[in-house]
């Protein structure tokens, strides 16, 4: 026999009202406790139309970044630079991802998302002796964030559709989730994958509690139904616990729940009283209401505290010193009410909004008279939702959601150096849509009327709010056209020069004090920086000219906020880098200047330890021990410091054991000076530290191949250790490594040279052979399909040179045709070529080459003597 609820709900059954202003129910209130019913068939087909025009709408926007690339803003060390996502994703990869905050975050998730892009857009590049894919398709990554914010925009008009019963106000907001310019960091940002990642897990879990809410509580069930009503809550858990582990913005959903309760679900008063209006009250329904959100309210918990710590740990999180709480109060009102006019009226739109407390003079008039208008306009929309909740819940329910989902970055909690961000109102700006869309609804259903002038000012407003986000979209291209954007001024408006062309520091400072987005300024920098270490393999003078674009860069962001900690590293990088521009003493400055700012900064710590050890070297080369150890040994203290702040990358720890490699030659210079002063105690001693400090270098090294095996650094270092061990042979598989990992680099040829000259030093031809056939096999592979450039002929041009020296010249001669095919322009290499030919009798060959020699660089060595005897030899006796 049915129970009471059974016969409640089958009563029931035909109301319509449910969660909405339907039907003349006065103030959005339903005329009945009732479940909801299914979706009528006769819209399901209107439904779906309106989910595929949200796809059609996405993608028009979004299409555009398959051609994008990525951004030196966070894209290099979350994706391109980062060892692990390059791996793709493999057991250990994703056990890396889950143990610990990277970056100072703890999503995992994420990382994964990153790790699986990487693989499937990687052109097929992948060397499974290295267990990595060397590059990937930056459009790749972008279309599968357009894909997820698609989803994410059909799940959202899904789950409002279900919940309120209404089909176009869930569809208006739906779409201007879709396509507001807002949404555009949160897509076109790769590195900003977690946004849309938790999007996707808040949108279904909204889908899926509506679902659940349409059911009886677990207590009132039917057996038949307790299963069903289970596994919706469980999987609204299991969508929760993955949101968190995209990004941890999913922390206020539980109380957006308890929002939605209120309406349009209207649980509330079916909870407190089930038997309708003036029924008797239940407070047990309403404790449970409560009740059903604590696993996840737990799960928020859990996340918050693995969130602080990673910040923490991750030098983001600010302290109550450095921004006091006043500071922060006054931030947050403004970035609320700025987000409310950039929705309204979204200009000046930029990856970066610097705080007011962290530039000079930032606590300007203006800022203070829209923190006065902005906070009067919160206090009035405040106002205003609570006046007309019984009539409108909407609102407060849309206002609470906003004011509520950005508690987490509204600054309170200081993350960062800038004032807000685009990103952060992903979530959060959704209940102001539902405050617009259902206000529009009522005005429509109250004075019909105005519904086609609505319907047309929709229009209107759609056609301009996508032209905006399609050219909003259109500035992630690269890098340069999004920081210039940003900035708004041409590059000769800040970058300064001298008469010769040269980089002018000062001037490049002076114009920056006419800007404020001093963020803007040092990632124009970093993107010039990136360009120099491209052109410096194959044009010096190019890469020189980009490194003084990046050093004006740096210069003009530290013009507007002098004590900004990456500008002043960034800048010390630029003195650091060997090259005209070299001089460690200003770099140093700059470096001890960032670490003032930023006692936490392990780049800075790094580069410190990196420019102390080469002013240690220098030393050492001029005999001055003592001083050489006093240097390194700050040195190693710096760069103590900087793994004391994170340990997880190989550079680092190699830098480390680098230094403890240098005071070992240090020990073991003043260890050869005793000997020669006949003070054998103190020989000893030195000796003693001299292989103590090698055995902290093996083992730092050790710890750097940890953190990336395919580091050819800490494989270089290693070499220098072993020999300075005397272990030869050791040496060997440290050379055949090197030569794995990139065949095309210059360590790979360095390393070629090593194994073949100790192969034969072993009188053993066989192996060096073998070698060199094994060697020229990899490079081929590795060496398909790219473009031509310097790095393509270094190994060849090695392997040539040692089968010369193995009185081998036709596979000589064969590796160099492959230069020439290439290159006609480098004399050396037809020089050795004709070597080869002469040495194999071909004199025909070899004049010729000679001669090329001769027309290419009249001044070559010996080139007139290689011609006279090539002629000589062709003379009949």
């Amino acid at each position: 026999m049915a129970n009471k609820y059974e016969l409640r709900r089958r009563a029931l059954k035909d109301s319509t009202n449910y969660g909405s202003t339907r039907g003349g129910a006065k103030g959005g209130q339903s005329p009945s406790w009732g479940h909801t019913p299914p979706v009528p068939m006769d819209r399901r087909g209107l439904t779906v139309a309106l989910c595929l025009g949200l796809v059609v709408l996405v993608s028009a926007l979004y299409v555009q970044t398959a051609r994008h690339e990525f951004t030196v803003c966070d894209d290099n060390v979350y994706i391109y630079e980062k060892p692990q996502i390059r791996t793709g994703l493999t057991w250990e990869s994703a056990k890396w991802a889950f143990q610990d905050a990277h970056e100072g975050n703890w999503h995992p998730l994420t990382w994964i998302s990153h790790m699986l892009d990487w693989q499937v857009f990687s052109h097929g590049t992948w060397e499974p002796e290295n267990r990595i894919y060397k590059d990937s398709w930056a459009g790749g990554h972008h279309l599968v964030s357009m894909f997820l914010h698609c989803i994410n925009a059909v799940l959202l008009f899904l789950a409002l559709r279900v919940m309120t019963r209404t089909l176009w106000p869930s569809f208006v907001v739906a779409v201007l989730f879709a396509a507001h310019p807002l949404r555009v960091e949160s897509v076109a940002w790769a590195a900003e994958r977690k946004d849309v990642l938790c999007g996707l897990f808040w949108m279904a879990s909204m889908l899926v509690y509506a679902l659940y809410a349409r059911r009886p509580r677990l207590l009132q069930s039917s057996s038949n139904e307790t299963l069903g009503t289970l596994v919706l809550y469980l999987l609204l858990c299991v969508f929760m616990a993955l949101g968190l582990m995209a990004k941890s913005m999913i922390v206020t959903l539980p109380c957006v729940l308890i929002l939605l309760d209120i309406w349009p679900l209207d649980r509330w008063k079916r909870a407190l009283w089930p038997e309708g209006p003036g029924g008797e009250l239940d407070l047990f329904g309403g404790l449970w209401l409560l009740l059903e959100k604590v696993p996840l309210f737990g799960l928020a918990a859990g996340d918050c505290y693995v969130t602080v710590y990673g910040q923490a740990k991750g030098v983001a999180l600010n302290s109550f010193e450095g921004l006091p709480l006043g500071v922060r109060v006054l931030n947050a009102v403004e970035s609320c009410g700025e987000y409310l006019r950039q929705t309204v009226w979204p200009t000046g739109l930029m990856p970066f909004y610097a705080h007011p407390h962290m530039i000079p003079h930032g606590w300007t008039r203006e800022f203070y008279v829209k923190f006065w208008i902005y906070g009067l306009l919160i206090l009035l929309i405040t106002a205003l939702a609570g006046a007309f909740f019984r009539r409108r819940p909407y609102l407060a329910v849309g206002w609470l959601w906003y004011l509520g989902a950005l508690i987490p970055v509204i600054g309170i909690i200081q993350v960062g150096t800038q004032a807000r961000a685009d990103r952060y109102t992903y979530l959060p700006m959704i209940g102001v849509y539902l405050m617009v869309a259902w206000l529009l609804k009522d005005l429509a259903d109250r004075w019909p009327r105005v519904r086609p002038f609505l319907a047309a000012g929709g229009m209107v407003v759609l056609a301009a709010m996508s032209l905006a986000t399609f050219q909003q979209v259109s500035y992630w291209i690269n890098s340069y056209k999004l920081f210039k954007h940003s900035i708004g001024v041409t590059e000769k408006q800040y970058f300064g020069y001298d008469a010769s062309g040269a980089v002018d520091l000062e001037k490049a400072k002076s114009v920056a004090k006419t800007e404020t987005n001093y963020f803007a300024f040092n990632h124009i920098g970093i993107a010039y920086d990136k360009d120099g270490k491209e052109f410096a393999r194959t044009d010096p003078n190019a890469a020189q000219q980009a490194f003084d674009h990046s050093a004006a860069a740096f210069a003009a962001s530290l013009g507007i906020k002098p004590d900004y900690d990456f500008g002043n590293n960034n800048l010390g990088v630029y003195f650091a880098r060997p090259g005209k521009s070299h001089n460690a003493r200003a770099a140093e400055t700059f470096f001890r200047g960032a670490i003032v700012v930023n006692p936490r900064y392990a780049d800075a710590f790094n580069n410190l330890g990196i420019v102390l050890a080469e002013q240690g070297r220098d030393l050492l080369k001029e005999g001055k021990l003592e001083e050489a150890l006093a240097k390194f040994e700050d040195s190693a203290r710096q760069h103590g410091n900087g793994l004391g702040v994170r340990n997880d990358r190989a550079s680092d720890h190699n830098n480390l054991c680098g230094v403890y490699l240098q005071i070992s030659l240090a020990h073991k210079a003043m260890k050869e000076r005793a000997e020669q002063a006949h003070d054998a105690d103190r020989a000893s001693s030195e000796a003693d530290l001299q292989s103590q400090f090698l055995k902290r270098a093996m083992n730092e090294d050790e710890v750097a191949l940890l953190c990336d095996p395919n580091f050819v650094g800490a494989w270089m270092t290693r070499l220098d250790i072993l020999r300075e061990q005397n272990k030869l042979d050791d040496m060997v598989p440290c050379w055949e490594r090197i030569i794995e990992i990139d065949p095309r680099a210059q360590e790979a040829v360095q390393a070629l040279n090593g194994l073949v000259t100790r192969y034969v030093e072993q009188k053993n031809p066989e192996k060096a052979l073998a070698c060199l056939e094994k060697t020229g096999a990899r490079f081929v592979q590795a060496a398909a399909g790219k473009p031509p450039s310097l790095e393509l002929i270094r190994m060849p041009f090695a392997l040539a040179l040692i089968y010369l020296n193995l009185k081998q010249p036709d596979k000589a001669i064969a590796w160099l045709d492959q230069i020439v095919a290439i290159d006609r322009s480098l004399p050396q290499v037809f020089d050795v070529r004709g070597t080869a030919y002469a040495t194999k009798g071909d004199l025909v060959h070899a004049k010729a080459d000679f001669e090329q020699v001769y027309t290419l660089a009249p001044q070559f060595p010996n080139i007139q003597e290689k011609l006279r005897a090539v002629n000589a030899m062709g003379r009949p006796h």
